[in-house]
């Protein structure tokens, strides 16, 4: 995934993955007049000077998902809010979400240096609540809203915790334990991402400046937070699988938290 600019030319594409009154709201509350919006409205969204709009594409060129920063006060510019957040709906639920949410932390953080990251989610929308909380957004106050007539309550959500590393360095000193080690290998990997786990390092290019260890493979996964880690790896799906780690690689982990 990749983050740019938005360009009114991607609105089109964007606003066709609404395809309800009640998904309208749920993306952008009364922001929009009416179903279905319009690209000259998304444009009127984007026109002040305090927002960021972006647009994410795949490897291929094609849009997947969209993103807006805002900054309430311009007087305090390192506090900013993420809204209109939307994944191309072919493609929910297969972790782009949260992805989409990462890059723009780590783009807020660089290019805005935010230091105070916010966000608002109706309860109605349980998929996106969830995702929000699987990067590290927790709920710091709840406010209902009239919308259409109907009063729907609103989730207040802020990026409280730091993030926290967990790295690994294994020694395989069996060849018979380099099979079911590979089966763990491809088994672990949703279940790290399914907590909001994303491998930054997986490698057997390693280089030691030890000479009583020499690992075989180094593995480097960033958490949104030290709970995160902790219900990962004490899940039931790990634990279903963590034997084939623990009979087969000689393995050794630190944790590092920000």
């Amino acid at each position: 995934m990749i983050l740019r600019d938005f360009k009114i030319d991607d609105a089109p594409i964007i606003l066709g993955w609404i395809k309800s009154k009640t998904d309208l709201r749920k993306w952008s509350a009364d922001r929009y007049r009416d179903y279905p919006a319009t690209p000259d409205e998304m444009a009127q969204q984007y026109a002040p000077d305090n927002m960021t709009p972006l647009t994410a594409e795949d490897e291929n060129g094609n849009i997947i998902g969209h993103i807006s920063i805002r900054i309430p006060d311009l007087a305090e510019p390192q506090a900013v809010r993420l809204g209109f957040i939307i994944v191309d709906d072919a493609l929910r639920g297969k972790g782009y979400g949260k992805e989409l949410i990462r890059q723009t932390i780590e783009f807020a953080r660089k290019n805005l240096n935010a230091t105070s990251i916010s966000l608002g989610v109706f309860k109605n929308n349980p998929s996106a609540l969830h995702c929000y909380e699987s990067v590290g957004f927790k709920e710091i106050g709840q406010e209902t809203y009239s919308i259409d007539g109907e009063m729907w309550d609103g989730v207040e959500m802020k990026l409280l915790n730091n993030m926290c590393y967990f790295i690994i360095d294994t020694y395989i000193d069996n060849p018979e334990g380099r099979k079911p080690y590979d089966e763990y290998i491809k088994e672990v990997k949703p279940i790290v991402e399914k907590y909001g786990g994303e491998y930054l390092i997986r490698s057997e290019k390693v280089t030691s400046l030890h000479p009583q260890r020499t690992p075989q493979r180094v593995i480097i996964i960033r958490f949104p937070s030290r709970e995160a880690l902790n219900k990962c790896f004490s899940s039931e799906e790990y634990k279903a699988i963590m034997n084939k780690r623990i009979s087969s690689v000689d393995a050794r982990a630190i944790i590092v938290e920000e």
